[in-house]
This record gives C-alpha cells, sequence and structure tokens, in this order.
C-alpha cells in the first residue's frame, strides 16, 4: 500500500509561483488577481502528480472550473 505523505501548499510557494509566473496564467498569460487565481496540478494526482512545487501551477479561476 502507498504511503500518504502529506504536503502543505504555503504562503511562501504561492509568492514564489506567483513570482516566477511573472502574476500571470500559465494558461493563458492573464493577469493574476488574488480573487482569481488557483492552484493546480499539472499532473493530476490520479495520473500519478504529486504534491510538489513543481507539480502546481497558477491559473486564472474560469480555467480551474474548466478543467473539472
Amino acid at each position: 500500500m502507498k504511503e500518504k505523505t502529506t504536503y502543505k501548499f504555503k504562503v511562501s510557494v504561492f509568492r514564489e509561483l506567483l513570482e516566477t509566473q511573472e502574476k500571470k496564467c500559465f494558461l493563458s498569460g492573464r493577469e493574476l488577481t488574488p480573487e482569481s487565481t488557483f492552484a493546480e496540478h499539472i499532473l493530476p494526482l490520479g495520473k500519478g502528480g504529486g504534491h510538489s512545487k513543481e507539480n502546481i501551477v497558477l491559473v486564472i479561476d474560469m480555467l480551474s472550473k474548466l478543467k473539472r
């Protein structure tokens, strides 16, 4: 059985990603605002992706909802 690891998405990681992405949506390039920003996995957990900074990007809320 695969052991679960606990990952906490910290504010410092959010800020680092925001800076790395130049405050733009990873998918659309639109400007990110605190109200419209969602964190998403690049490779979904169900397909083998993990909870890590390298597997998370910031996108606008509309694209996050479309993904679901």
